[in-house]
């Protein structure tokens, strides 16, 4: 009898969690997730160009996570999200606290973006080669239960032909967030 239930569980979570990321078998969909550091298997999955910056802050590999589609390709209505993440090691600052400074960024066919101006003042618009492009960030330091953790965090959104773009920064000054969001519209131009 015990095991009996156990087994019904176990079904009844494999459905929920097929159900939740929208996993069908309706049609030629086939639900494709993935997780590479290769750029060009990332691609022949998703529908749409994959734009990676091409300037990065020396601390950073070249090469980043891709991981996708996070929405999956086998939703109702095909939306898709990548989510590329690069990331430093370990970095201890002079009060020997501990960090890992990372640029993560997601990459979608449907609506999403870091907020609205007109809600949250802290998030403005700004323009970097022709794109119209929402920021909100700081190069100031939180209080935290140690004190002042002093390190920049910055994000970004806009959307360029239908395609939206989010990038998340942490550990790099304003200079440098937009130095990589720069050499991200370029390549879209």
């Amino acid at each position: 009898m015990r095991s009996y239930r156990v087994v019904t569980y176990m079904v009844v979570i494999i459905l929920l969690c097929t159900y939740m990321y929208g996993c069908s078998s309706k049609g030629t969909d086939v639900c494709v997730k993935f997780r590479t550091y290769n750029l060009e298997s990332a691609q022949k999955v998703v529908p749409f160009t994959i734009i990676l910056p091409t300037y990065l802050p020396s601390n950073l590999p070249g090469n980043p996570l891709i991981t996708g589609p996070l929405r999956g390709n086998c939703s109702e209505n095909n939306e898709i999200e990548v989510d590329i993440l690069y990331r430093s090691g370990i970095i201890q600052d002079s009060s020997n606290r501990t960090h890992v400074d990372f640029i993560r960024i997601y990459e979608c066919n449907y609506p999403f973006d870091i907020g609205d101006p007109a809600l949250n003042p802290d998030i403005k618009n700004i323009e970097i080669g022709g794109v119209e492009i929402r920021e909100t960030g700081h190069d100031q330091g939180f209080f935290g239960p140690e004190g002042t953790f002093s390190f920049a965090s910055y994000a970004y959104s806009w959307c360029y032909r239908c395609i939206y773009f989010v990038v998340e920064m942490n550990g790099y000054d304003h200079n440098e967030a937009i130095k990589v969001v720069e050499s991200m519209i370029q390549q879209m131009q």
